[in-house]
């Protein structure tokens, strides 16, 4: 049970560390995509949450900014997608 805990401990310092890094770059890249600062702040915590649940994407610290960015540009992608769909379903519902 000690063995889990600090694995634990080590992994959130580690997010941590990314965090601190990387968190503001990231928000600035979701913002200049989505104009939105409360929705890039959110893509980005999911980001974070979801390096969190994956332990060893943490081992190699450039390969977890790589996840990183890549969750951040798929979140965005998938916000501008459904943001579109729901506008061409409001155009059609106007003809």
């Amino acid at each position: 049970m000690r063995t889990q805990l600090i694995a634990q401990d080590t992994a959130d310092e580690a997010v941590t560390v990314l965090y601190r890094g990387h968190a503001l770059r990231l928000t600035q890249l979701a913002y200049v995509l989505l104009g939105d600062r409360g929705l890039a702040e959110d893509i980005v915590q999911e980001a974070f949450a979801r390096l969190r649940r994956r332990p060893r994407r943490l081992a190699d610290g450039s390969k977890a900014v790589f996840y990183l960015r890549t969750s951040v540009l798929n979140g965005c992608r998938m916000v501008l997608r459904r943001s579109a769909a729901v506008r061409a379903l409001t155009l059609v519902d106007i003809w």
